[in-house]
C-alpha cells in the first residue's frame, strides 16, 4: 500500500507541499510544535482559510477552538 498523505509540522508546511499532495489525491495533516508561536485565529485562517481547505487534519493544543474555526 502506498503513502496516503503527509504529516508535517506547521512551521514547515509550504504551498508547494499542499499543491503536490492535492494533485496526487493525498491527505495533509499538520501540528503545532512546542517552539512554534501559539495558536491563534491567524493560524486557523491559514490552515482552514478563505482560499479553501488547506489541511485535512490539524493536531491542536486547543481542539474545540480549532474545530470552531474550521467549521
Amino acid at each position: 500500500m502506498g503513502m496516503q498523505g503527509i504529516n508535517v509540522r506547521q512551521s514547515f508546511l509550504r504551498e508547494d507541499m499542499i499543491d503536490q499532495s492535492r494533485k496526487a489525491g493525498k491527505k495533509i495533516a499538520t501540528w503545532y510544535g512546542k517552539s512554534d508561536k501559539s495558536e491563534s485565529q491567524d493560524t486557523y485562517d491559514y490552515l482552514f482559510g478563505e482560499t479553501g481547505k488547506r489541511v485535512d487534519y490539524f493536531y491542536s493544543n486547543f481542539p474545540v477552538k480549532a474545530m470552531k474555526a474550521r467549521d
